[in-house]
């Protein structure tokens, strides 16, 4: 049986405490949950967080005001436990079949494709595969393991991101069957594409620089 969680005044990691005290909320709202899933406050992977874990370990967050559940940061590890384990932002006590009809995105285990734990949507929807073309246009696709649950286009690129976006999976080629726009897309403008110049000895050269965005249509 799982152990009860912690709250963050039982955590004996003093500088995990400081920075979690500022997202740790009794109500949260989309952007408070957004927020905790994009935390910087846990190691990534490696003996640092096999500390914070023992230190803090599952740890209660705050109640999702929406859907009215519980949530907590709880560590996990696959098949290479626990050296390659990870802290992620879950539902406290969802059932996979729960999770789905609650807004929230099952959390299937790769190598043992078994149920680990619920995401919240604003959680899940900062992930993703690219998919797009060579010439473009490029979409980041957040697939679900909800049967009813089509793919949802989150971010779109006129052409291929610049390496320092592609942060997500990537495969290339068409989009998935049925994948559609979310509510809230991003779409990057074309201004800023990398375009092909004469670089002054006949040789082109690719110029890539920053991007502005605009959300919705």
């Amino acid at each position: 049986m799982a152990s009860a969680p912690h709250e963050l005044a039982d955590c004996s990691n003093a500088e995990l405490k400081r920075c979690l005290s500022p997202l740790i909320k009794s109500e949260l709202r989309p952007s408070d949950i957004r927020d905790l899933a994009s935390e910087q406050c846990f190691a990534r992977g490696g003996a640092e967080v096999l500390r914070q874990a023992a230190d803090c370990l599952p740890l209660h967050v705050g109640t999702d005001a929406k859907r009215h559940k519980e949530l907590k940061f709880a560590f996990y590890c696959s098949d290479i436990c626990p050296d390659q384990g990870g802290v992620s932002l879950v539902f406290e006590d969802v059932s996979e079949s729960e999770c789905c009809s609650i807004g929230g995105e099952p959390s299937i285990d790769p190598a043992w494709r078994s149920y680990s734990g619920c995401y919240p949507m604003e959680s899940a929807l900062l992930g993703g595969i690219l998919f797009g073309m060579p010439d473009g246009p490029w979409y980041r696709v957040v697939s679900s393991h909800c049967p009813e649950r089509a793919p949802l286009i989150v971010e779109q690129w006129p052409c291929k991101p610049p390496p320092s976006e592609a942060r997500y999976g990537v495969t290339g080629g068409q989009l998935p069957p049925k994948a559609h726009n979310a509510p809230n897309v991003v779409r990057h403008l074309d201004t800023q594409c990398p375009k092909i110049e004469d670089a002054g000895n006949g040789l082109p050269r690719k110029l890539s620089n920053g991007w502005r965005m605009e959300k919705g249509f």
